[in-house]
């Protein structure tokens, strides 16, 4: 329902994809696809719009400034989705969840119409980076 209303407001077309192809369940909207890695970072890069569960999907939505969208799944979250929001929440892009628990026109109305702050995630990025590469260097010296 999420994807569906989201590209209703765009009128754009829904390609529905993962690494995981035909083992994934559940894929009932838009037009099913199975790319493999490069490809997928392909349709991230040229994409009008991300709607992703995925940290991947995520990663490279915000590397390569993509509007984007994470659906916050229904139910007992565990770990995967606080991974989540703490690296949305780092960046300041903590607007871009849509619970699915919550009514969604309303989410994706004050998601759409808010500016992202990419010169932000950016810093926030590059920061990180340097961070990995002290640490890295220091436990390899």
């Amino acid at each position: 329902q999420a994807v569906r209303l989201l590209a209703a407001h765009y009128e754009l077309p829904v390609l529905n994809g993962s690494a995981m192809g035909p083992l994934q369940k559940n894929r009932s909207v838009g037009k099913e696809i199975w790319p493999g890695p490069e490809q997928l970072l392909n349709l991230i890069i040229n994409a009008s719009v991300v709607v992703t569960n995925s940290f991947h999907g995520t990663v490279f939505s915000i590397k390569n400034h993509r509007n984007f969208f994470v659906l916050k799944p229904k139910g007992n979250l565990g770990k995967r989705f606080v991974r989540m929001t703490e690296l949305l929440q780092y960046f300041g892009l903590d607007n871009r969840i849509i619970d699915l628990n919550k009514p969604l026109f309303q989410q994706f109305e004050m998601a759409i119409t808010q500016n992202t702050d990419w010169a932000y995630a950016d810093q926030q990025r590059h920061l990180i980076r340097e961070k990995s590469m002290q640490f890295l260097k220091k436990a390899l010296s």
